[in-house]
């Protein structure tokens, strides 16, 4: 057969003046017979007689033929070759026989037409007798050919074209998991690499506070050495789109910080949270390849969670003693009102709020950042870009959900690898009659490359203590941290320092960033807003205060400690830095490693490894000449290597390294200097380096401290290079 359309329709005898497609075929099948299962649902429950129709359409100017054989009728399908859509559910308003009125959903309760509005269909909130409005809601496992009210863009099929279809529809084969059984996946040929198809959950019209989405992502490249977490733009998305305001905002993306294993299922979970807007997930896909080589998307077993509304009390007075009561009757704990977070579910716990001991930076900075000012140390207020890249900051922030806002942030970058940033809270005491002061606020982080500290800066006598560490990343999603501050005396007066550190890492390929929203003092905590003379106003050692070698008491900051720099008197900024024999159970600061997250070349099965005196020799800048960390001029750079090194040194050592010679002996015997017309009065030497084994050889030149910029921030390097052997080699310039 060539060429020719194959399609199914179901007519119903309650509805004898309308037919619906269920099936079509478009493709080449090879001249052999095919199998096909067709799934067809009664249109409602009146219906009496279903009827089908097949039809078959060949091409004028071309032979074609189709034949039909065993036609049979089952009570259900095994492997149906026709996707459920929202036509053949029973959700569909026009196959029933009364019409509905727009704006209504029909609960058929007791096969009877019982109405609701639209807008209590997908809400969490069981209107419907026999719970019908809450049916398929956007958990969905895809079995049986059932797309559960999702839609998929493109509409139309051509059996070829990159979509989302179920997984044994695809035009190419599938692994042989049983998952893809119950999965749906994008992939087909695509005319570019911005093509794109998008699979659109029902319409969920709100939500509630912890809800969150869960499903499986699996994908395939069929591309030798591909990192799906630093490819751009990122090929996987899932987006949000609330309906009333209309705004789209990025939730998820496949191209992260830690990198996901190919070929095999992914856990993905974003938290969701309370939505007062009608909203639609998007799961969005683009292809790898512009080629018919096999690569896909995987999708399967979607759930949302945790998604219902608080349930009310039925005695207020016994089971809200000692909590708030919500307008709702229902109950939660003081420490959850007014926290920017509708924990009622009617919000009423974020009403009659003290606004002075909230800060939810969409006014600008309001009172923070009075002694660190914000912009001298590393801090900014950041507008969501609902439609930016998740590795490069917050595409939604904690204050409004996902409809924009502010938020502090503050981020390294390639040219700065290594950033700290500091900003201080308004001045705040504990009040009297309380033990503790309590506080909490939001942080997002994109990398496990960077470190949060909350410290507690005491304004009487200076004196600062680290109250919380943050340093693990675990998702795109702004997550809670509670801080305790215990009562000390009525006169003690606090700021907050919220302190971080980040570090560009070689092998990490984004730039760290951290955000910080929604800080809330909570009962027990008092702003000040007036000036006391008796407090401090000098900014406190964030890092070590030490007496110098000249007896000066001194502040080694942070990033200046263990930097085998000695400024302290007795050494004790390059203390506990690297060496370490292990004695008297000490780690020296070491930390074990997960060489599943970490970085790590090397990996060990079935085996272990001993690691002892650990000694870091020659890290001292000062040790060497050929090892400064001071701004080197261009031109000293300049160098024809007859004289000394000119500031470049070899990073590697052994024989298999740069050395600076003129033997005769070494390639290629003569040095390039000597043949400049006229020749220098000094000439005959050149760095060479060569492999002596068999093994791999990897040497390398540099400079040896940063270059200090000319001011036009554009350089010319030059230099004369010379190959010899005959096995292969590569030469490399890295800025």
């Amino acid at each position: 057969m060539d060429s020719v359309i194959l399609e199914v329709y179901q007519g119903d005898s309650s509805i004898p003046d309308k037919g619906m497609k269920l099936w079509q075929l478009t493709h080449n099948t090879n001249d052999k017979w095919e199998e096909f299962e067709i799934f067809a649902n009664a249109m409602n429950d009146t219906t009496e007689d279903i009827f089908f129709f097949i039809v078959a359409t060949g091409f004028k100017d071309k032979e074609t033929y189709i034949a039909i054989d065993d036609y049979e009728i089952k009570d259900r399908c095994t492997n149906p070759s026709n996707i459920v859509t929202s036509t053949t559910s029973h959700y569909s308003s026009s196959t029933l026989s009364t019409p509905i009125p727009n704006g209504y959903f029909d609960c058929q309760t007791d096969g009877h037409q019982s109405l609701i509005p639209s807008s209590k269909v997908c809400n969490y909130h069981k209107d419907c007798p026999n719970n019908r409005d809450e049916e398929y809601c956007g958990s969905c496992t895809f079995e049986h050919h059932n797309q559960c009210r999702y839609t998929i863009s493109p509409e139309n099929d051509d059996n070829r074209s990159f979509r989302f279809r179920f997984t044994d529809q695809t035009p190419n084969q599938t692994p042989n998991d049983y998952y893809f059984k119950s999965s749906i996946t994008a992939s087909g040929l695509a005319k570019n690499n911005y093509q794109q198809t998008t699979l659109f959950s029902p319409l969920i019209h709100q939500s509630y506070l912890g809800c969150y989405i869960q499903f499986y992502y699996r994908f395939y490249t069929n591309i030798t050495n591909f990192n799906i977490g630093q490819h751009q733009p990122p090929v996987f998305n899932v987006y949000i789109y609330l309906v009333e305001p209309g705004i789209r905002t990025k939730l998820w993306q496949s191209s992260a910080i830690k990198t996901l294993p190919e070929n095999q299922w992914n856990q993905v979970l974003i938290i969701l949270n309370r939505i007062i807007h009608p909203f639609y997930l998007e799961f969005q896909a683009h292809p790898f390849l512009i080629q018919e080589f096999y690569s896909y998307h995987s999708i399967h077993d979607i759930n949302y969670a945790y998604c219902d509304p608080p349930e009310p009390v039925d005695n207020v007075e016994i089971e809200c003693e000692d909590q708030f009561h919500c307008q709702n009757n229902v109950c939660i704990g003081k420490e959850f009102v007014c926290d920017f977070e509708d924990d009622c579910g009617d919000n009423s716990d974020e009403i009659n709020c003290d606004q002075t001991l909230r800060f939810s930076f969409e006014n600008g900075y309001e009172n923070w950042a009075q002694t660190y000012l914000p912009h001298t140390n590393n801090w900014t207020l950041q507008k969501a870009n609902n439609m930016g890249d998740l590795r490069e900051s917050p595409t939604f922030d904690h204050t409004t959900g996902f409809v924009g806002g502010s938020y502090l942030f503050t981020r390294s970058s390639k040219d700065v690898p290594i950033t700290h940033a500091i900003i201080d809270s308004p001045p705040f005491q504990v009040m009297n009659g309380f033990n503790e002061c309590k506080l909490r606020l939001f942080i997002m982080k994109n990398s496990d490359n960077s470190t949060v500290w909350i410290k507690l800066w005491n304004l009487n006598n200076g004196r600062i203590k680290t109250l919380s560490l943050v340093e693990t990343y675990e998702s795109f999603t702004f997550w809670s941290n509670w801080i305790a501050i215990d009562f000390e005396s009525l006169e003690t007066v606090y700021k907050l320092l919220i302190e971080v550190s980040m570090n560009r890492t070689d092998d990490n390929f984004v730039d760290p960033y951290v955000a910080i929203d929604d800080i809330v003092f909570y009962e027990g905590c008092t702003i000040i807003n007036h000036h006391n003379d008796n407090l401090t106003t000098e900014k406190p050692c964030i890092g070590l205060n030490c007496l110098d070698k000249n007896g000066t008491r001194i502040c080694v900051p942070e990033q200046n400690i263990c930097d085998f720099i000695e400024q302290c008197k007795m050494g004790e900024d390059e203390q506990q830095c690297g060496d370490c024999n292990f004695n008297n159970q000490t780690m020296c600061g070491w930390k074990p490693g997960n060489m599943d997250d970490d970085n790590c070349p090397y990996r060990l099965f079935d085996s272990y490894m001993l690691i002892d005196n650990i000694r870091m020799i020659d890290c001292n800048p000062n040790n060497s000449d050929n090892n400064d960390t001071r701004p080197i001029p261009i031109k000293d750079l300049d160098c024809n290597f007859e004289q000394d090194w000119c500031g470049w040194i070899a990073t590697s050592s052994g024989s298999d390294t740069w050395i600076r010679t003129n033997s005769p002996l070494n390639e290629p015997g003569t040095d390039h200097t000597e043949l400049i017309i006229p020749r220098p009065h000094n000439y005959g030497n050149w760095l060479s380096t060569h492999s002596t084994s068999e093994k791999i050889s990897i040497n390398q030149l540099r400079n040896s401290g940063p270059i200090q910029p000319t001011g036009i921030g554009k350089f010319c390097l030059i230099f004369w290079h010379y190959f010899f052997g005959i096995q292969e080699s590569q030469f490399r310039v890295h800025n």
